[in-house]
């Protein structure tokens, strides 16, 4: 009936009552202020003690996975994994995809891979397992082995929209872009509001040129994650291929500005071919090229992004004080930026997506993740 409050109060007083602990009043307490921490966030402090004094009285599995749960939403992975590990029991399958894909959250894959696969040895056509396997796959860039996964989902085209995501993006990386378009597409349509299927079906779409459409994906994006660097960049490139200067360089500027701009170098790369290609402005675009080199230092890049900096680097007055460059050889695994043109100046490479590592790019779903409306 929703009427947490109330039932709160009988637990209390019932905790009130108790000559000697008892694990089930405590974990009803701690579960009914977990269900009421919308109307008090400090709820969740005291949900999390209950939880630990029910634990205390032995171990209940409900107890565990609840709590387990919470550190989860918390990003606190690793909490959530020692918990989960004192769930597993031989021959039980129910913890074991979950932790599979907490492991991968901490860069475990080898751990991961290991829970996934005995979570299959036991179910081998447990969807959550193959979905969870499927992406690992994926992260190796071996779409055909990530698809030869999913086809053994049983009741493929029932399942949830995780999966027909994941579908989409390895046959956006064999360049069959009709069939990824049609994957996400159907994924769209089971979750229309998810911010990884949005972003990634505005990528596919603009890959195959279908600017207009994209532009709709995106703006869905932004609207759904506001504070994401990477969509804004990806709204600008598209508005910017709608020959639309004014409201591209007002996306970008939204890019560059958010917090999370930082974690991602093409922000400053793009966007200094942007001020050099439309705005005319070799300051700021100097400016932005010192941006992107300061984030060489910090994270690995690869080389053919700083080749198309000096490139732009060239096209600056000489009267500029050019930032030193330096060449890095390491490679990202996602990159944002999809091919678009065949025809394109150097300068323009990245703006348009001139590399191969810009079909590397893909975000992965897999069930129950918290980070991202059940993604």
């Amino acid at each position: 009936m929703g009427r947490y409050n109330q039932s709160l109060e009988i637990f209390l007083k019932a905790e009130s009552l108790l000559d000697s602990p008892d694990h089930e009043v405590y974990h009803y307490i701690g579960d009914l202020l977990r269900l009421n921490v919308k109307h008090n966030k400090e709820n969740i402090l005291d949900a999390k003690d209950y939880f630990k004094r029910s634990i205390m009285c032995g171990k209940q599995i409900k107890t565990y996975k609840t709590l387990a749960d919470i550190y989860r939403k918390e990003k606190d992975y690793l909490k959530a994994i020692e918990l989960l590990e004192n769930c597993v029991s031989p021959g039980n399958i129910e913890f074991l995809p979950t932790l599979g894909i907490l492991y991968l959250k901490v860069n475990e894959v080898d751990r991961a891979y290991g829970k996934l696969e005995e979570a299959i040895s036991i179910d081998d056509k447990h969807a959550e397992s193959l979905l969870a396997f499927g992406a690992i796959m994926q992260t190796k860039n071996d779409g055909e082995a990530a698809l030869n996964v999913y086809k053994k989902i049983p009741n493929l085209q029932d399942e949830s929209f995780e999966i027909w995501n994941n579908i989409g993006m390895c046959f956006y990386r064999k360049n069959k872009l009709i069939a990824a378009i049609s994957c996400l597409k159907k994924a769209l349509w089971m979750c229309p509001l998810n911010f990884n299927v949005l972003y990634n079906l505005g990528v596919v779409l603009m890959t195959a040129q279908q600017f207009a459409s994209a532009f709709q994906c995106f703006v869905s994006a932004v609207s759904r994650r506001p504070d994401n660097a990477e969509s804004f960049m990806m709204l600008a490139i598209c508005l910017y291929y709608l020959n639309d200067t004014e409201n591209a360089q007002i996306a970008f500027r939204k890019s560059i500005f958010s917090s999370s701009a930082i974690k991602n170098p093409l922000i400053y790369l793009n966007y200094s071919i942007f001020c050099l290609e439309c705005l005319k402005n070799p300051d700021e675009t100097q400016q932005y090229l010192n941006n992107f080199y300061n984030l060489c230092d910090t994270m690995k890049v690869p080389n053919e992004y700083v080749q198309i900096a000096e490139v732009v680097l060239s096209k600056l007055p000489s009267t500029l004080p050019f930032p030193e460059t330096k060449t890095v050889v390491h490679q990202v695994k996602e990159t944002k930026i999809p091919q678009t043109q065949n025809e394109k100046t150097d300068s323009d490479a990245v703006l348009n997506g001139d590399n191969e590592h810009d079909k590397e790019q893909n975000k992965l779903c897999n069930i129950g993740d918290p980070d991202d409306d059940l993604v």
